[in-house]
């Protein structure tokens, strides 16, 4: 599998995992819908919307639950996490 490039990427790996596993029987959309991880953090439906798009970049059903998910679907959801993290978030109303 793909190694992750960056350490501070290795930590945003185990809370995606972590945050995945978080409530049972929930998709991958509701469990990080319902985290901090990526902007706008204090807008938890435009932050479902941005998780939801991260998923789908990551080629990954948003409605599939963690546990069918193989570690290249969460390196890949990392990586994509990670890239829109490094993007600078202006909200605009």
């Amino acid at each position: 599998p793909p190694a992750l490039a960056r350490e501070e990427d290795f930590s945003l790996f185990r809370t995606l995992v972590r945050s995945s596993f978080n409530q049972r029987r929930k998709t991958i959309l509701n469990t990080l819908g319902q985290t901090d991880l990526l902007p706008p953090k204090n807008d938890r439906a435009r932050q479902k919307v941005a998780v939801s798009a991260a998923i789908i970049r990551a080629g990954l059903q948003p409605d599939r639950r963690p546990e069918t998910l193989s570690l290249e679907d969460f390196l890949r959801l990392t990586e994509e996490f990670a890239r829109v993290r490094r993007i600078p978030f202006e909200p605009f109303d």
